[in-house]
C-alpha cells in the first residue's frame, strides 16, 4: 500500500524546466514580496531553491538547506496548490444493490 504523503513544515522546491518555473514563481511572488521587496522570477525558480517554513517564505538559496525536505513538482501542485493529480478519478458509488434490496423488501 502506498504511504500517504504529508507536506513537511519545512520544505523546498527547485524548478526543473521553464513550465515548472512559471508555476513556482506565481506561487512565490506574493509570499516573497511580503518578506522583502524583491520579486521571485521564473529565472529564480530555475536557479534557486524556494524554501518555505510553515507556509511562510524562508529563503531562496542555490543549495538546499539541510533542515528542509525537497518536494517534487507533482507534490507541490497537489499539496501546496491543492490541484488534483492527473490520475485522480473520483469513486463512483453503485447503488444497484440498494435497489434490489428495496425491491425485495417491497419498499417504495
Amino acid at each position: 500500500m502506498k504511504e500517504e504523503f504529508i507536506l513537511p513544515n519545512k520544505w523546498c522546491i527547485k524548478a526543473k524546466n521553464k513550465k515548472e518555473a512559471k508555476v513556482i514563481a506565481n506561487y512565490a511572488n506574493p509570499i516573497n514580496i511580503a518578506f522583502d521587496t524583491n520579486t521571485w522570477s521564473n529565472e529564480d525558480s530555475l536557479a534557486f531553491y524556494l524554501h518555505i517554513n510553515q507556509g511562510v517564505y524562508h529563503a531562496g538559496n542555490r543549495h538546499k538547506l539541510s533542515d528542509f525536505i525537497e518536494i517534487d513538482f507533482d507534490q507541490f501542485k497537489q499539496y501546496v496548490l491543492n490541484e488534483l493529480p492527473l490520475d485522480f478519478s473520483p469513486v463512483v458509488e453503485n447503488y444497484d444493490y440498494m435497489i434490489k434490496l428495496l425491491t425485495k423488501l417491497d419498499i417504495r
